[in-house]
C-alpha cells in the first residue's frame, strides 16, 4: 500500500497548488475590479465642474473661499451638494460593466450625444474628464460610462442630487443670522439684554401691555432659521424694512416686497431678491407692536396714579 502513498500525495500537494494558484488569481481580480473607479481626478487641481442635461448648464469653480457657481458667484451654495459629485461619485467603487461596446451606449443613454446628464472635470491644468449619466434601472441606481471608455456600469447614485439649475445648489440658508441682539423695524425696536428681551426708543407700551417674551423669540428663531425658495427672477421696489443687528455687531437690513402672487426678501449684503413662503414673509414683513406684546391687568392704584398725574 506503501507504493501508491507517493504518488498521491505528491497529486495531493498538485492540486492544493492549482487551488491556491486560482484563488489568488481571483482574489487580484476582485481586488482590481474594487479598486476600479469611474474617474481619476486630483482634489489639489480639481478647479471646475460643469453639468450638463439636455439644454441645462451650470459651473462650478473652486476659488480660495470654496466651490462656487460661476454666474452667481457671490452666492453660497449647499457643500454637501459638491462633495457628492468630487468624492462620492468620483470615487464609486466598480463592479463588472454590463456592456463593454459603443453600440450599447444609446440603449443605456450614456452615448456623448444621447445622455441623461453630463459631468465634466477641469483641473488647473485645463485637462478634462467627462463622465456620461443615463438612464435608471432602479431605485437610486444609474448606468454611468466614462466618455474615454465604452464600459458601461451600474453605479449606485441619485441622479437628482445633479440637477443643473441654481436653485438645486443654492444655499436656502443664505438670509439666516445667527446670536441676534437687536432687532429694528418702523414700528418696533428691540435690545437683548441679559438674556431679556426689551423695548428700546422710540417704541413704547400702553398701559395694560407688556413684551411677550414667547412670542419675540418665535420671531428671533424665524429670522435665525431664516430659509429661502428660490432666487427671484424680477427686483421689485421694497415696502417694509427690517434691521438685525447680532451680538458681534454686525448689521443686516432686511427688505421686503411682493409682486403679483409672489413674496420676495432681500439683503444689503447680497444683490438679488428672494422668494419666501407667504407665512414666514408676512411674519417679518408686517411685523407689529401687537405681534409681540400681551395684555396685563393695570391695578386700581396705578389707575388712580395715572388720572392724579
Amino acid at each position: 500500500m506503501n507504493k501508491y502513498l507517493l504518488p498521491l500525495t505528491a497529486v495531493l500537494l498538485i492540486q492544493l497548488s492549482i487551488t491556491a494558484l486560482l484563488f489568488a488569481d481571483s482574489s487580484a481580480v476582485d481586488s482590481d475590479l474594487t479598486a476600479k473607479t469611474l474617474i481619476n481626478i486630483d482634489q489639489e487641481t480639481l478647479n471646475e465642474i460643469s453639468i450638463k442635461a439636455a439644454s441645462d448648464e451650470i459651473v462650478l469653480t473652486k476659488s480660495k473661499q470654496g466651490w462656487q457657481l460661476k454666474a452667481h458667484p457671490t452666492l453660497p451654495i449647499m457643500k454637501h451638494k459638491v462633495q457628492a459629485i468630487t468624492q462620492e461619485l468620483a470615487n464609486i467603487n466598480l463592479s463588472w460593466p454590463v456592456a463593454s461596446t459603443s453600440n450599447s451606449h444609446e440603449r443605456f443613454k450614456v452615448a456623448e450625444s444621447d445622455f441623461e446628464k453630463q459631468i465634466t472635470f477641469k483641473n488647473s491644468a485645463g485637462e478634462t474628464q467627462t463622465l456620461l449619466l443615463g438612464n435608471s434601472p432602479s431605485y437610486k441606481n444609474l448606468y454611468a460610462r466614462n466618455a474615454d471608455n465604452n464600459e458601461v456600469y451600474n453605479i449606485k447614485f441619485s441622479s437628482y442630487q445633479l440637477t443643473p439649475s441654481l436653485n438645486n445648489w443654492l444655499d436656502k440658508s443664505l438670509l439666516s443670522v445667527a446670536d441676534i441682539a437687536k432687532i429694528s423695524h418702523a414700528d418696533v425696536s428691540l435690545n437683548k439684554a441679559d438674556e431679556q428681551w426689551q423695548l428700546a426708543a422710540p417704541s413704547t407700551l400702553s398701559d395694560g401691555q407688556a413684551l411677550d417674551q414667547n412670542s419675540i423669540e418665535t420671531l428671533v428663531n424665524h429670522l435665525q432659521g431664516l430659509t429661502v425658495t428660490s432666487m427671484s427672477e424680477v427686483t421689485p421696489k421694497s415696502s417694509e424694512q427690517l434691521t438685525v443687528t447680532n451680538a458681534e455687531g454686525q448689521q443686516y437690513t432686511y427688505a421686503f416686497a411682493t409682486e403679483q402672487d409672489s413674496y420676495l426678501v432681500s439683503r444689503n449684503d447680497f444683490d438679488y431678491w428672494f422668494t419666501l413662503p407667504k407665512a414666514k414673509f408676512e411674519q417679518l414683513a408686517n411685523l407689529s407692536l401687537d405681534k409681540i406684546t400681551s395684555s396685563i391687568e393695570v391695578s386700581e392704584d396705578v389707575k388712580d396714579h395715572k388720572t392724579s398725574e
